[in-house]
């Protein structure tokens, strides 16, 4: 509620946007996430990877993989060394059966942040 009305009172603050979007992405609400989300990107004047990211995720929600993978590789183009956006990259792939891309990007993840949570959590089934 609080990000609503800060967007209210402020329509050009992108962090109350981009949190807001967070909020409607914890949420399941996948379609609010992505317009917030979106209308934090356009507002600001460096791109961030993170914003990407959660805006991939929030397209996956919307089962939307196409404009998913574009924002999730835009995140990773942004900052090579992101390793969470290899490592949702990977889990990304492997959903669509895409092993052999799911296991780059998941190794590329692992090199990167070999103690991160999500990158050792989660971690690739026996792939063929």
């Amino acid at each position: 509620a609080c990000y609503v009305q800060a967007v209210k009172l402020d329509k050009g603050y992108e962090t109350s946007w981009y949190n807001m979007g967070l909020v409607w992405a914890d949420m399941q609400r996948p379609a609010e996430a992505i317009l917030s989300l979106e209308v934090a990107i356009s507002l600001t004047s460096v791109p961030d990877p993170e914003m990407y990211l959660n805006l991939g995720v929030a397209y996956w929600q919307a089962d939307k993989p196409f404009e998913a993978l574009e924002a999730l590789e835009k995140a990773r183009n942004l900052d090579p060394e992101y390793s969470c956006a290899h490592c949702k990259l990977s889990q990304f792939h492997l959903e669509l059966g895409n092993y052999l891309m799911a296991k780059q990007e998941h190794e590329i993840a692992k090199k990167l942040s070999p103690d991160c949570e999500d990158v050792v959590e989660f971690q690739l089934p026996m792939l063929p």
